[in-house]
């Protein structure tokens, strides 16, 4: 973020001037405008900006109009004159900067049909980025710098990949999966947001734009959100998740409502490409036992260690630091597919009990002994949960745990 500080008087006029604007402004709103009309909402306007020593040039401006502002021309003249003023006050006259709520910035974020936008991911020295298209219903498109493709497609429940490099395809189909429930992605979980929720930042600039921040917590994620205090539109929305750690995901360059081609989204598979078998998914509700099976596959992968902490990364540098990392073989994918999933059901099942008193302990414990790694108090329950190195689970009740400090 760049340059959040700025003069906050700026922004907020005197009630006179903005009486003064209202004036010119309902000049312009007749239908036909007497000579009188323009004449006393102009003098009106000068007589309060000179009050107030703004700069000569608006004055002149003001001045010079005089009798141009007739018949076919008035419309026209007049709002490029409205918008001069209003830039030159540091105000909007259809919105005051300081009435900004959030629940006009969800309503701007819920009208929105198609989308195009930055996403950077940046964390442990690493920088990635990826531009990403929208489309009601659903629909996601997401390019890397390296050129794959990633599209999915939320009603049919289908994520289709493309390596164009090597013409090669995966299509990744959820809609057998018992239980299931609608993927997410950024924008869904932008427009599922209720208003009450967030926590006020004040107000910044960012490149010029005027914003009002935006926090909201829900669900092990952290969204932080800089929206034009003269639309409403973010700007910039910045993410951070409890199971991927440091790293932070940052959404910019928004495009709203783009025209886009529907066919970018399509999750057929090019005809031309090779479909790699993808092994099957599982999005029904993260357990315990989606943990275990995480904490079982990494300690066998990494030579007996848990990691230091319940995050992708870390997980994910004892598996070998290879996932995700260069331009993937088939049989690389359907590997990578595999451990992703796994990781990403049992991080799931951590982040939904974030909040459930939750701990976690695995540094430096060796597997197989009856050390508490784990342990959580589910919500409405009187037992802690606890899993132990040697991934057994089992409930304990809170006076017989006894918590190290």
């Amino acid at each position: 973020m760049s340059n959040h500080e700025f003069d906050p008087g700026r922004y907020e006029p005197d009630p006179e001037e903005l009486g003064a604007l209202g004036d010119l402004i309902e000049a312009v709103r007749a239908d036909s405008p007497s000579e009188e009309q323009w004449q006393k909402a102009r003098r009106n306007l000068a007589e309060q900006l000179e009050n107030r020593n703004k700069e000569s040039w608006i004055m002149n401006l003001l001045r010079n109009q005089g009798k141009t502002y007739v018949a076919a021309r008035w419309a026209a003249a007049a709002a490029l004159t409205l918008a001069v003023i209003a830039l030159a006050l540091g105000i909007t006259p259809w919105k005051s900067p300081k009435d900004l709520a959030f629940a006009e910035v969800l309503e701007q974020i819920r009208a929105v049909k198609t989308l195009r936008f930055t996403s950077t991911a940046e964390g442990l020295g690493e920088r990635i980025t990826f531009q990403t298209e929208y489309m009601e219903p659903g629909k996601q498109r997401v390019t890397s710098e390296g050129g794959n493709v990633n599209i999915m497609d939320m009603a049919e429940h289908k994520t289709l990949s493309l390596i164009p490099s090597q013409k090669k395809a995966s299509l990744l189909d959820f809609s057998n999966v018992p239980n299931q429930k609608p993927q997410e992605n950024f924008i869904v979980s932008l427009q599922k947001m209720q208003d009450g929720t967030e926590e006020a930042l004040g107000r910044g600039q960012i490149e010029g734009t005027l914003v009002y921040g935006f926090r909201v917590k829900q669900e092990g994620c952290e969204y932080t959100i800089w929206a034009d205090m003269r639309t409403g539109l973010p700007v910039r929305v910045e993410v951070t998740m409890a199971m991927f750690g440091a790293t932070k995901f940052t959404l910019t360059d928004f495009e709203f409502n783009p025209p886009l081609d529907e066919s970018r989204f399509s999750v057929e598979p090019p005809a031309d490409y090779e479909l790699i078998p993808m092994p099957s998914v599982d999005v029904s509700e993260p357990t315990e036992n989606d943990l275990i099976a995480a904490l079982r596959m990494v300690t066998q992968k990494s030579g007996g260690r848990f990691p230091d902490t319940l995050t992708f990364q870390d997980l994910a540098k004892l598996l070998g630091g290879k996932i995700g990392k260069g331009e993937p073989t088939p049989e690389e994918i359907q590997e990578f597919t595999t451990q992703f999933n796994t990781l990403q059901r049992g991080l799931l099942f951590v982040q939904k009990n974030l909040g459930n008193d939750w701990h976690y302990e695995g540094q430096g414990i060796a597997p197989g002994t009856k050390d508490a790694i784990c342990w959580w108090r589910p919500q409405g329950a009187e037992t802690y949960r606890v899993i132990y190195a040697d991934l057994t689970a089992a409930d304990v009740r809170a006076e017989d745990f006894i918590q190290e400090p």
